[in-house]
């Protein structure tokens, strides 16, 4: 994880009112236990991100793997992807959540991010609610999850 912002594997973690920016790599990357986690432990999925505002990294904005069924709320990821125009993305997504209002966008008049949002398979499921997506150079949108 050399150049992460922030880094986080874990059960219900609660992020509020964080402000990354100039990373060397990806600003956030979270990842945390799937809906296969042990029969019982049915709450241990869920993470609470709020107002959480990514500025200017080379790789992915936010790296969301995770945790499963978290709820998002108020985050923004400008000017991702300056590693590379075209590579990276504002938000790289491949486990479900609830989303509301994100917004991925560039100010850069040089390099731009891939996609504005890049919901992968394993999102299937999720819900986007309110959001932005745009200044992209391939499409602001790459959705390859069902049921969203």
């Amino acid at each position: 994880m050399v150049g992460v912002g922030i880094g986080i594997y874990g059960e219900r973690p609660v992020l509020r009112e964080v402000y990354i920016k100039n990373t060397a790599g990806h600003g956030l990357l979270t990842d945390g236990p799937s809906s296969g986690a042990p029969a019982g432990d049915y709450f241990s999925m869920e993470g609470h991100f709020e107002r959480i505002f990514i500025d200017t990294v080379q790789k992915h904005g936010w790296y969301f793997n995770g945790p499963h069924d978290s709820t998002i709320l108020h985050c923004v990821a400008v000017d991702a992807g300056q590693a590379t125009t075209n590579t990276w993305d504002a938000l790289y997504a491949n486990s479900p959540a609830r989303w509301f209002s994100f917004h991925g966008w560039t100010r850069s008049l040089g390099k731009r991010h891939r996609y504005a949002a890049n919901i992968q398979s394993g999102a299937a499921g999720s819900q986007f609610i309110g959001g932005q997506f745009e200044g992209s150079e391939s499409a602001n949108v790459n959705l390859l999850a069902n049921n969203c």
